[in-house]
């Protein structure tokens, strides 16, 4: 994973995912020996990056083919009994911002977040962050904006003379985008 995340800052996208491959199949030795959400999270992930390695690396058709085993994966782990919001969280995330269009899936995004249970079980900054995005990318900008600024309000305020930390600069620069859109 961090072999092919170097490559990838590298912009060597094939050797990317030449080394996310690489874990890709180190997972499946280890998901022989039995049964492990984690490590199919883990692999999961790696096809993700894998694809999105791939699809800079100008091999569209190898990026589809990756991502859809690594979200399949997602969704599969996203509808189990022992779910937590961490795992629907990651799924979210591709759903929402993976550069391939076959992946991206805003509504699925939001119908995920909008269970009861997370309300509850997920840190609510963390929560009411990924749901302002969910919202914004349905094109639901004022439920955007009011959930980012729920989002805002959870954080530390800035000291003083001090310049606001840059989780804060991001969020505001999010609600911003959001309040623009809703006009």
């Amino acid at each position: 994973r961090n072999a092919g995340i170097i490559n990838g800052y590298a912009k060597r996208w094939s050797d990317a995912a030449a080394e996310f491959a690489d874990g890709i199949v180190d997972y499946d030795v280890l998901l022989k020996a039995g049964p492990n959400k984690r490590y199919r999270i883990y692999q999961a992930d790696l096809r993700m990056r894998m694809a999105n390695a791939l699809l800079a690396a100008e091999r569209p058709a190898e990026a589809n083919s990756a991502a859809a085993a690594g979200i399949s994966t997602f969704r599969e782990i996203a509808h189990s009994q022992d779910v937590a919001f961490a795992d629907i969280r990651v799924l979210v995330t591709y759903l929402l911002e993976s550069p391939l269009r076959a992946v991206r899936d805003p509504k699925e995004a939001l119908a995920l977040l909008d269970q009861p249970r997370w309300r509850d079980q997920a840190d609510i900054f963390e929560f009411n962050e990924v749901l302002a995005d969910a919202y914004h990318e349905n094109h639901r900008y004022r439920e955007a904006a009011d959930t980012m600024r729920k989002a805002l309000a959870l954080m530390p305020p800035t000291k003083p003379g001090d310049p606001p930390n840059r989780a804060r600069q991001e969020i505001e620069a999010s609600l911003a985008r959001f309040e623009r859109d809703a006009k």
